[in-house]
């Protein structure tokens, strides 16, 4: 009896468990849809002044993102009327920066204080010389 209970116990975490992972999935998908802004071309748009209208800024970071975010376009220069482009959130779409231009540059070593001379070494004490004769 008592080993029925405990197997029902199991069943009802395992389903809590898989209610609880499907929630967040839910969660998580909206979130990413929300971190999306699409945007219809209209005549005299360019790439360029959506991500101005969007962004407040252009540069080649963000093309690369929007690249990334639209893989139909093959080139950024050539956009259609009507055509649906996709701006990531900031935080969302931005890419990672390469290995080498995360790491802080490096400094040049900065000089090393100029060492303090060494005191004179002192005679031997008198007495010691005596005790030594």
């Amino acid at each position: 009896m008592e080993r029925a209970g405990k197997g029902r116990r199991r069943g009802w975490r395992a389903l809590v468990q898989v209610v609880l992972l499907v929630a967040g999935l839910i969660v998580a998908g909206v979130a990413a849809a929300a971190e999306v802004k699409e945007v219809i071309v209209q005549k005299g748009d360019t790439v360029a002044s959506l991500s101005l209208k969007v962004y407040k800024t252009y540069n080649a970071e963000i093309a690369a993102m929007l690249k990334a975010a639209n893989p139909e376009l093959m080139d950024l220069n050539r956009i259609r009327v009507g055509q649906r482009l996709r701006f990531p959130s900031m935080a969302a779409g931005r890419p990672a920066p390469p290995a080498a231009a995360a790491a802080a540059p490096a400094r040049a070593a900065e000089p090393a204080a100029p060492a303090t001379p060494a005191a004179p070494a002192k005679p031997a004490a008198p007495a010691a010389a005596a005790a030594a004769a």
